[in-house]
């Protein structure tokens, strides 16, 4: 009976997810709905009420601030526990036929720190979509579906343990031996996600980034952390950010497109802890069927842009303009010169770029950003801290 109802609750989660945040998985969705769930007597789960009785105001509220979501994926672990001789049916692995096997089960951990620092932790727990990971197999049937969990009792403000379970089987009665499903417990790739209150006052800003000319776009600065009693100050910047024009002064600001790439700009303070955070964002001019105006979607110059934010944990938005198609390759050095990451390398169109690189295996401190891109080279300081 509650079927249509959870229904509903998650397509009003994917409707909000899809104007204002991050794309949602479907087990953030399913574990948003249970976390805000009101729950009833007797406390815990029970079979009358589940996880409690839902609250679609609750989940809503999950999505915005002072609550933030943030997502991260690890790859590599450690055998905790194996099971010898394990039997079981096996469907839609690939390169293996359906059917009865026997092999080993390991149960594989790693130990997982935040991408942020929180004060307040509403739950944590794993994506199935993007793990490299099968379950556990409860009634022996595996259907090859990804699974990740956080290990119950591991949960602390700043990380947790997270596992999943891979084997080593082969057929039966033949005996033929198909070796490591999903992969090997060092390739194992772990994707968690954590919804909380950040610890600290933060902004990013969440909008559409092309216009087309005269459209109008609105963006919302979407603030997290501190104690949520936020003010707001937009500018806006066509100049690149040589000067700014003071704009509105609500959650959300609205610009319509002249055909000059913009810069969306907001300062947000909190009030009762005094903490401010900044975010920038990048607007360009998308022009559909209007010939004479064609030219103003490509770029005059080469141009590689600061990287934002600046410092960040652990990623970072880098934009780059092409006047031409050109010959590009985008590499980031650590200060000894040695190459850390690789995010562009090849033939690439005239116009606007960005890339997001997420820095989450290196440590703190300086790298280097070096844009190639043809004959024309420039470098940025980019600063890790975590």
């Amino acid at each position: 009976m509650a079927a249509p109802i959870v229904s509903g609750i998650a397509m009003l989660l994917k409707g909000f997810d899809q104007t204002y945040s991050p794309s949602l998985y479907n087990d953030d969705i399913e574990q948003v709905i249970r976390l805000s769930a009101d729950d009833i007597d007797p406390p815990g789960w029970d079979s009358e009420y589940g996880a409690g009785r839902v609250n679609a105001r609750k989940a809503l509220d999950y999505l915005r601030g002072p609550y933030a979501m943030g997502r991260w994926e690890e790859t590599g672990g450690s055998v905790y526990q194996t099971t010898e001789n394990f039997k079981g049916n096996f469907y839609s692995l690939p390169g293996a036929p359906d059917g009865y096997y026997v092999g080993k089960r390991y149960e594989v951990r790693r130990s997982v720190t935040f991408p942020t620092e929180f004060s307040n932790i509403v739950g944590a727990w794993g994506r199935g979509l993007a793990t490299t990971g099968y379950d556990w197999t409860l009634y022996n049937d595996n259907f090859a579906m990804g699974y990740c969990e956080v290990v119950p009792g591991t949960l602390t403000l700043t990380g947790a343990i997270v596992r999943t379970w891979v084997y080593e089987i082969a057929m039966l009665p033949s005996g033929a031996y198909y070796g490591w499903y999903p992969a090997r417990p060092e390739n194992v790739t772990f994707a968690c996600t954590v919804l909380g209150i950040p610890a600290h006052l933060y902004v990013s800003i969440l909008g559409p980034d092309r216009l087309s000319y005269g459209q109008t776009g609105t963006w919302r600065a979407g603030a997290a952390g501190g104690s949520g009693d936020y003010s707001y100050q937009w500018y806006v910047s066509v100049d690149h950010g040589l000067s700014w024009t003071a704009q509105g002064t609500s959650e959300t600001q609205s610009w319509t497109m002249d055909g000059s790439t913009i810069i969306e700009r907001v300062d947000v303070h909190d009030s009762i802890t005094g903490e401010d955070a900044t975010a920038s964002f990048y607007v360009y001019p998308y022009v559909i069927g209007i010939k004479e105006e064609a030219s103003l979607s490509i770029p005059k110059t080469y141009r590689l842009g600061q990287n934002y934010p600046n410092p960040f944990n652990p990623r970072t938005e880098i934009r780059f303009e092409l006047p031409k198609q050109s010959n590009v390759s985008l590499v980031v050095y650590d200060v000894l010169g040695k190459e850390v990451a690789r995010l562009v390398d090849g033939p690439m169109n005239a116009g606007y770029h960005h890339v997001s690189w997420n820095a989450d295996r290196l440590s703190s401190g300086v790298y280097i950003l070096k844009l190639r891109a043809d004959a024309f080279v420039d470098v940025k300081r980019l600063v890790l801290l975590k």
